[in-house]
């Protein structure tokens, strides 16, 4: 992407250009981007919706991609919900933006880790293959890794 956000309008523009999607060149501009200071309540907000924009996109996506699996794939269900941790990482592209507080930062990174935790939790809870004693361990093991403060 070779969009530059340098306003606030650049901001919203490209939010909703690129609503429901993070790629990592997406967070990558996003991430460069930057703004005047007294907009940073309204640029955390527009992250904050995006990022929740995102996040029901991939939450659809990965239950739908479930969905296809055979009951009994084990090792798919992991890549599957190893895919959808890399792209939940892709919106903490937040971190990266000067101007936000770090705690702002801080509570939207928590929110994203306990989404991405919730989805893996229910997974294992309802998924068929889940319930394997391998795909049970390897998907406790990501939840743990992945679903933690970095």
């Amino acid at each position: 992407m070779d969009e530059q956000l340098t306003t606030y309008q650049d901001w919203v523009a490209f939010a909703h250009a690129v609503d429901g999607r993070c790629s990592k060149s997406i967070a990558a501009t996003f991430a460069a981007g930057t703004f005047e200071p007294p907009a940073v309540g309204r640029v955390y907000q527009l992250i904050c919706e995006y990022c929740v924009s995102c996040l029901d996109a991939l939450d659809d996506a990965l239950f739908a991609r479930l969905k296809s699996l055979d009951v009994q794939d084990a090792y798919g269900v992991f890549l599957v919900c190893s895919r959808f941790c890399d792209a939940c990482d892709n919106l903490l592209f937040f971190r990266d933006v000067n101007g936000i507080p770090v705690d702002w930062k801080n509570a939207l990174e928590e929110d994203i880790l306990r989404n991405m935790s919730g989805a893996l939790g229910h997974v294992r809870a309802t998924v068929p293959a889940a319930a394997s004693d391998d795909a049970a361990y390897y998907l406790h093991c990501l939840q743990e890794r992945r679903c933690r403060k970095k």
